[in-house]
């Protein structure tokens, strides 16, 4: 059943708020996939040519307690990081049974970004706490954890290639640089 939430768009009620929503992407012919998070994401555009006979969302993934701000693929596309108010990560199986197989726990507060290293060996996570964590994903344990930011730490995000390094936004206006070698950062934009 849909209800109406807006102009041109309607919102499934059999979704719950703190669901991820994944679904085949409207205009793709590769059958990627694309996530959206949480209840103000799991809007399904009226009116939209569907191009597959796909009628409702492919995987519902639940459990988290709190609202989903940010859900990251692993760089082989099989595994899927769900970060929450609930100061949890998730982690789900893409294929097959689409179960959560592992949780990280660690930040004191929500968790508003990840990114993967490119290897997939890693997940970076920032949260309202003030901190960003470098977790390893094999050994379920912190890797390194930051600390510089005197504000709610928004996003961050790793170098693709080069040198190990990491960019953090904060809400006290600067953006810091990191070297995920150390502990410390290497630069401070303001």
């Amino acid at each position: 059943m849909t209800t109406g939430s807006g102009v041109g768009l309607k919102r499934r009620s059999d979704v719950p708020s703190s669901a991820i929503v994944a679904s085949k992407k409207q205009k793709s012919s590769s059958g990627s996939i694309v996530v959206r998070g949480s209840a103000s994401d799991a809007l399904i555009p009226a009116g939209v040519r569907r191009t597959s006979n796909l009628q409702a969302p492919i995987m519902l993934l639940g459990n988290h307690e709190g609202e989903i701000y940010t859900n990251k693929f692993s760089p082989d596309g099989r595994s899927l990081a769900s970060g929450s108010f609930d100061k949890t990560i998730f982690f789900w199986n893409v294929f097959g049974e689409c179960e959560n197989y592992n949780i990280f726990r660690g930040h004191k507060n929500a968790i508003l970004d990840l990114h993967y290293a490119t290897d997939g060996q890693s997940l970076y996570s920032c949260s309202a706490d003030k901190t960003c964590i470098v977790w390893d994903i094999k050994a379920n344990a912190v890797q390194r954890r930051f600390r510089e930011h005197n504000g709610i730490v928004n996003s961050c995000h790793p170098a693709r290639r080069g040198p190990e390094i990491l960019a953090t936004a904060s809400d006290d206006t600067t953006v810091k640089v990191w070297d995920t070698r150390t502990k410390r950062s290497t630069m401070t934009i303001k």
